[in-house]
């Protein structure tokens, strides 16, 4: 089964959020195994993959390195829906959520695990690695950093788009881009006017995989009555 981008919106925070309330557990039977292969079918071992149960809420989200051969198996995996993604840094690949994958790529794979069907065999295809974008957002007249703004993004000729928010809280105003695509920004903020060079059809960026830009803007505040 493989989950299609939909309309998506998530906030980004610095804890991992999620859909069921259990995900492991010694009592749960379920188990997810599979072999992580490169984009020319080679298996692709000591590389870190998730187990992502497909609706959000809070928990843990168990991880583990590939063998020799290129295989991983989580289990005592609790009934539900589950994708397993590529969360590695220093392979390129930083966690992120089903939501987050789906927008980037377009699709995901799916299991189901269920108490009649609990084992799932589920393969990963090493995808190419997501682009960077690192966010400065400054008052334009004050020259201020702006600490809580929304970049919301569309995927020329893909259905659906997503929000990144950020708050104060929020430290690192960085993003990742769906690599080698055509993508649509807006970028907002409360007391604010949108962007100058997103106002209207949005800011189109592209960024190469596994490369890192920077995104400079300055944002003009809104004259008070």
């Amino acid at each position: 089964m493989t989950m299609r981008i939909a309309i998506l919106f998530m906030v980004l925070m610095t804890s991992r959020v999620y859909a069921q309330s259990s995900i492991q557990s010694p009592t749960c039977t379920g188990v997810i195994h599979g072999i992580v292969f490169d984009g020319s079918g080679d298996k692709v071992s000591g590389i870190a993959v998730e187990a992502w149960p497909t609706r959000l809420l809070a928990g843990s989200v168990p991880s583990v390195k590939t063998g020799p051969e290129g295989d991983y198996r989580f289990e005592h995996i609790c009934p539900g829906t589950y994708v397993v993604t590529v969360a590695d840094e220093k392979a390129g690949y930083p966690h992120a959520s089903p939501m987050v994958s789906a927008f980037i790529y377009g699709s995901i794979e799916e299991v189901r695990l269920t108490i009649e069907s609990p084992q799932a065999d589920l393969p990963v295809r090493l995808p190419p690695k997501p682009g960077f974008m690192q966010l400065h957002i400054t008052n334009r007249e004050t020259k201020a950093e702006i600490p809580k703004f929304t970049v919301m993004l569309n995927v020329k000729g893909q259905p659906g788009g997503l929000s990144f928010i950020f708050d104060v809280g929020i430290k690192d105003h960085k993003i990742e881009l769906p690599p080698d695509k055509d993508v649509i920004c807006h970028l907002t903020a409360d007391g604010f006017r949108e962007w100058s060079e997103s106002a209207g059809q949005g800011k189109l960026i592209r960024i190469q995989s596994g490369t890192k830009g920077t995104l400079e803007a300055e944002l003009q505040p809104l004259k008070q009555r």
